[in-house]
């Protein structure tokens, strides 16, 4: 494409409002941290780990976008649905106990049930229970957009429609 066309100029002006600054990521992790300490209390999640993934981790999130969280428990092994949900009401009670976070909700019809809310800076969260699945395919998405930057810039224009 022309790098002078009208089309080439307007996707770069939209790219540059929605990629996000060095502050939006600072927030994010900012976030995560708080998260970390949160579980870091509850005594059924006392081995856990938390880490993110999904688009903050695969870089390509805007700076509207959530922040996806997967607690993962020290002893890796496969819970049921319903243990999952056990504890994601763990967390649920610390975080509504803690305040500072609002529009907490569980989801519990899920495939992977989640805990859903806003946390610091406004920023919408979705906490989950060992997604290893998540955490890989975040991953090979990193991987992809590293070979080649059009394809951050692809996703992110065709996610921000």
């Amino acid at each position: 494409m022309n790098e002078n066309s009208p089309l080439e100029g307007t996707l770069h002006n939209i790219l540059r409002l929605i990629n996000p600054l060095e502050e939006d990521r600072s927030q994010r992790f900012q976030v995560i941290q708080g998260l970390r300490a949160i579980v870091q209390n509850i005594r059924s999640l006392k081995d856990a780990t938390v880490e993110p993934y999904g688009s903050f981790v695969s870089d390509l999130f805007t700076k509207w976008g959530d922040i996806d969280v997967c607690v993962e428990l020290g002893n890796a092994c496969a819970l049921t649905k319903k243990e999952k949900l056990t504890l994601l009401i763990d967390v649920l009670k610390e975080l509504k106990s803690r305040g500072g976070y609002n529009r907490v909700k569980l989801i519990s019809s899920a495939r992977v049930p989640i805990l859903m809310f806003r946390g610091k800076h406004n920023i919408s969260c979705d906490l989950s229970i060992n997604n290893i699945d998540g955490k890989i395919k975040s991953k090979l998405l990193y991987w992809i957009s590293s070979i080649d930057g059009r394809f951050r810039d692809m996703v992110l224009l065709v996610c921000s429609l």
